[in-house]
């Protein structure tokens, strides 16, 4: 019988702060310096790999006691700190029988992290062409790369109805162009600074009316939700 696990690796095995990253995104987020300062602090190789290391060896035990003890056939990481400290975990094991280890890259963008990049791995599944090639300047072999796209939930790949219908449903123009505005995960992004200058770019002040529309794109952010239907009753 075949089982599935999903494991947060960080928040189950590991001590603070590294159990904690998630309210420590959010934090980081909502203050653009620190976080600027974060990424490009970790960027070098030397330095991603150093610490990495550091975390591997002081959490080695409690890694090898936490997921090995599923005995996985295959470990898929979706995490861009998920691929160095497994794989040294797994070597520091010693000769026994290895699980296969995958990566499938969630990032779109080419100036991917390195932490996705392992030569260890059996196969690291790439999102396009430029991260494929991203690989390869980290030393992974073509044979381990593959291209299939960004996994995305099955449901927003199927058509559920006509784009003439949706524009009705959420009472659009229906020949005006649209422009959908999303941020990113955990209100990243100023989508209303964005919002409020796409409304002013697509209206036509000669001509007196719009020449596109706005959709935005809100999630649980239920107050940008209000301060957007605000700001198009007040100008828009």
């Amino acid at each position: 019988m075949q089982m599935i696990f999903v494991k947060d690796v960080w928040k189950e095995y590991t001590g603070w702060p590294l159990n904690d990253m998630e309210s420590q995104y959010k934090f980081m987020v909502k203050h653009v310096q620190l976080w600027k300062v974060a990424f490009h602090s970790t960027s070098p190789r030397w330095i991603h790999c150093a610490y990495l290391a550091a975390l591997a060896a002081f959490y080695a035990k409690e890694l090898e006691a936490g997921p090995m003890e599923y005995k996985p056939d295959i470990i898929i990481s979706v995490h861009p700190l998920m691929q160095h400290i497994p794989l040294w975990v797994l070597k520091w094991r010693g000769p026994s029988k290895k699980p296969v280890f995958v990566t499938v890259i969630t990032y779109l963008n080419t100036r991917t992290v390195h932490g996705w990049f392992n030569i260890g791995v059996t196969r690291c599944y790439c999102p396009s062409e430029e991260v494929a090639k991203r690989a390869l300047l980290d030393g992974l072999e073509s044979s381990h790369i593959r291209v299939f796209g960004l996994p995305i939930r099955p449901s927003f790949c199927c058509a559920i109805i006509s784009k003439d219908q949706l524009r009705d449903e959420l009472e659009m123009d229906p020949k005006l162009p649209a422009v959908l505005l999303m941020g990113g995960g955990e209100r990243m992004g100023p989508v209303k600074k964005t919002a409020k200058a796409l409304g002013d770019a697509l209206f036509d002040e000669s001509i007196g009316r719009p020449i596109g529309q706005v959709v935005v794109i809100c999630g649980r952010n239920k107050s940008l939700s209000s301060i957007l239907i605000t700001l198009y009753m007040l100008q828009w």
